[in-house]
């Protein structure tokens, strides 16, 4: 089989990681440093009109030349909005992935991990292979056997989609039919009516009030008129803030 050689000639984790953080933190620098020279052109015109940018843009250069990305700097929602259209890539949150093989040593996981940490880097352990063959047996009881002997309380993919939502604030809430559930994913700290008109606009507009239970005692109560019955259903009006995990029942006009 055809083999892909590394651009570094060998394999090292940790070597990687903070040589693709160094080319994001380049290549963002490199667009202020050109943005920033474009508006101290229009300043020296008089056009005072990107002062803030600019005084942003400076302190974001600060940032990078200290080697640290960006996503390390706190910014105010009108700054997010001023620096929106460029895309720096060191501004957007990393999930970083290590696949493992059965014969890699906790030692050497742990030391892994215990060097990216000081980096600033979280790290989420996936054994690829060994959970793909785990996935193709049809006994679901000897799947969860496998798991629980190995440790693992999650698979892989749930966690790292699970951490991919984290990274990026999203959260998901569930909706149930006669014959259907559905997740619907939603910005964290989005209010009941604006989580309604992800399913619908109607359903935004004409929004009355909604009946939610926790996904957790949905098995206790496995409809909204027995969890009503046992008093764990909850009534919420439109200042309601959506949780993960709700199931919701939207009450609207049109």
């Amino acid at each position: 089989k055809e083999e892909v050689l590394h651009p570094e000639g060998s394999i090292n984790p940790q070597r990687d990681i903070l040589l693709f953080e160094k080319l994001l933190i380049e290549e963002d620098l490199t667009l202020i440093v050109e943005r920033i020279q474009r508006i101290e052109s229009e300043l020296k015109k008089g056009k005072k009109d990107n002062q803030k940018e600019f005084e942003l843009l400076n302190r974001l250069k600060e940032t990078l030349e200290s080697k640290k990305a960006l996503r390390s700097v706190e910014l105010t929602i009108d700054e997010e909005r001023l620096i929106r259209g460029f895309k720096l890539l060191s501004l957007k949150p990393i999930t970083r992935v290590v696949n493992l093989g059965e014969e890699k040593k906790q030692a050497d996981i742990e030391k892994l991990k215990n060097e990216l940490n000081q980096e600033g880097f979280s790290v989420i352990e996936f054994y690829g292979r060994l959970e793909f063959e785990i996935e193709e047996l049809e006994d679901e009881k000897l799947k969860e056997d496998f798991l629980k002997d190995l440790g693992i309380e999650l698979c892989g993919v749930e966690v790292f989609i699970k951490k991919v939502y984290d990274n990026i604030g999203l959260i998901t809430f569930f909706t149930i039919g006669e014959d259907q559930v559905r997740g619907w994913s939603i910005l964290k700290g989005i209010k009941a009516p604006q989580a309604a008109g992800k399913i619908h606009s109607d359903m935004e507009r004409g929004f009355i009030r909604t009946e939610v239970i926790d996904y957790t005692k949905f098995k206790d109560a496995p409809s909204f008129h027995s969890a009503k019955q046992k008093g764990i259903l909850r009534q919420e009006d439109k200042d309601y803030i959506v949780k993960d995990g709700d199931i919701i029942n939207f009450k609207f006009s049109i």
